[in-house]
């Protein structure tokens, strides 16, 4: 039973234990500190400085980077990415949630012959067999990512294995993120690949306004526009950009401790972006972007925002139980996870009948 306590503020062990939906993941990034010691103990040729590694949440940005850099080199066969996956797959599950989306860039290794077909199938083949081995415990799906840092030409193949995995793993595949260095300026060519995805009905997820000074390109990728954006960081600073997301409802991916490990979000919890938009009542989903970067699981987030917002137990599961109409899968799933909550609810109403019952016979005795 979710332990339901009748009293002001929120612990971390009841957003531990309340059910929950992730839906801005990025697989490398979610490699947790285990995953990645697991995988250096088999690597000792690589001479890897672990020191980024060891500082959890005092980690600063230039940590981060060295520990993707890390994972990049350690992350370099097919028989690793499937590994990772079912282990990225299990902590989530283990922190409560109950639907996952994964992203991840499909990418090819000359070195270990692996190619981007591969790649799809190792991430594909760990979700489809960690569901086999673990019914009803999570759902997961993928959403091959395109990197607005790496060419057309790689963004055009990344849409194709998208939708070609779609149909053939429709439980699997149904979306498409949009990510990379939001540094870029020349995002515009890949808005055909955007609309592109739309046409084939794919669901997107895009990085948006994640830095100052790109009201230009969200206005672009707006006019798409994406089923849910990712970050949104600076969609305040310009009036009209606020207003058309406010107006489209677009949900948005709110990833606090990333957004303040990469300086894009003051310190302060109650200064993020998200505390704006969700006094607005406009959808935002809690999200992690990279867990094992930035030392975080979706827990910990829902705390942060809970106590930013004061807000109740009571409010905290519905803003968890909010999350399912934002994900990329069909009614049936969502009916499956809203009964899921529906459940949640009853056990909090016996566990408030007996704490009740227990206070009255204290009371007496």
């Amino acid at each position: 039973a979710i332990l339901f306590r009748m009293q002001s503020g929120i612990t971390q062990e009841f957003c531990q234990q309340i059910p929950k939906v992730e839906l801005h993941a990025h697989l490398n990034g979610s490699l947790s500190n285990k995953t990645i010691k697991k995988l250096l103990d088999r690597r000792r040729d690589l001479k890897i400085s672990t020191a980024a590694f060891e500082k959890g949440e005092q980690r600063t940005m230039g940590d981060c980077f060295e520990m993707f850099k890390v994972i990049h080199s350690l992350v370099d066969s097919t028989e690793v990415i499937y590994e990772v996956t079912k282990d990225v797959i299990e902590e989530f599950s283990a922190d409560g949630v109950k639907y996952l989306e994964l992203r991840s860039t499909p990418k090819g290794l000359v070195e270990s012959g692996m190619d981007k077909r591969r790649y799809m199938d190792a991430v594909v083949g760990a979700i489809r067999d960690y569901k086999h081995d673990n019914d009803d415990v999570i759902d997961v799906k993928f959403l091959p990512s395109i990197d607005r840092g790496r060419s057309i030409k790689d963004a055009q193949e990344n849409l194709k294995l998208a939708e070609e995995y779609s149909i053939s793993c429709e439980d699997i595949v149904t979306g498409i993120d949009f990510s990379g260095n939001p540094y870029t300026t020349d995002a515009a060519k890949f808005m055909p690949v955007l609309q592109g995805a739309q046409r084939v009905g794919l669901k997107s997820a895009v990085h948006l306004s994640e830095v100052k000074d790109r009201s230009d390109e969200t206005r672009m990728f707006l006019s798409v526009p994406p089923d849910r954006i990712g970050h949104g960081t600076f969609l305040t600073d310009e009036e009209d950009v606020k207003s058309s997301v406010l107006e489209s409802r677009i949900p948005i991916e709110v990833c606090v401790s990333s957004n303040i490990a990469s300086n894009t979000s003051p310190p302060e919890h109650i200064k993020h972006h998200s505390v704006w938009w969700m006094g607005q009542e406009h959808p935002c989903v809690v999200c992690t972007d990279d867990k094992g970067v930035f030392s975080t699981g979706l827990s910990s987030e829902y705390f942060i925002i809970a106590n930013a917002l004061s807000l109740s137990e009571e409010q905290t599961l519905k803003l968890s139980e909010s999350a399912i109409d934002f994900i990329f899968a069909d009614e049936n799933m969502k009916a499956k996870l809203k009964q899921i909550w529906k459940e949640s609810k009853k056990d909090e109403v016996l566990e408030i009948t007996f704490v009740t019952c227990l206070s009255c016979l204290d009371m007496k005795n």
